[in-house]
């Protein structure tokens, strides 16, 4: 009987946990307003997200749960707006692309793999490839290069 007590007290203390983290988000008129935190079960920080009028606007911030900054974000009236930055959990840069005002990838993307070495790059125009798309070893040396025009592959060339 004792241990059902414990397990049911536990299971309250849990919904409670899980209910806490809730209480410093904030809604107005029914929509997601202001800061938003969500958190992992351990109650470390997962996400930082601000909303207006229930759509994101601002910095975003998630977290892996060793504390390591796992993406990063900017919004504008709920779409991307700016860079767009995300990491592995070993801390070292994943990707990061610009969004313009339309929310559309318009930069040069970068890709990196896990050890840090660089893995892709290219440039994307209104949300579309465009140009010359460079692939990459693990060693560092070209392997590919794709040519796109609006998302269209013009030609590739295996090195």
């Amino acid at each position: 009987m004792t241990k059902k007590l414990f397990l049911i007290i536990f299971s309250f203390s849990l919904l409670f946990a899980c209910h806490q983290s809730s209480q410093e988000n904030n809604y107005k008129n029914g929509k997601k307003d202001g800061l938003w935190i969500e958190r992992y079960p351990d109650r470390k920080v997962e996400s930082e997200t601000n909303y207006v009028n229930g759509i994101k606007e601002g910095a975003q911030k998630e977290y892996f749960q060793n504390g390591n900054i796992k993406a990063t974000a900017n919004f504008k009236n709920g779409e991307f707006y700016g860079w767009l930055k995300m990491y592995y959990s070993n801390g070292k840069i994943n990707f990061q692309e610009y969004y313009n005002e339309e929310g559309k990838s318009d930069s040069l993307f970068q890709l990196w793999f896990k050890s840090g070495g660089l893995s892709q790059q290219g440039f994307n125009k209104n949300g579309k490839m465009n140009g010359e798309w460079f692939y990459f070893s693990e060693k560092g040396d070209t392997i590919k290069i794709n040519t796109y025009k609006n998302d269209t592959l013009l030609s590739s060339i295996e090195k």
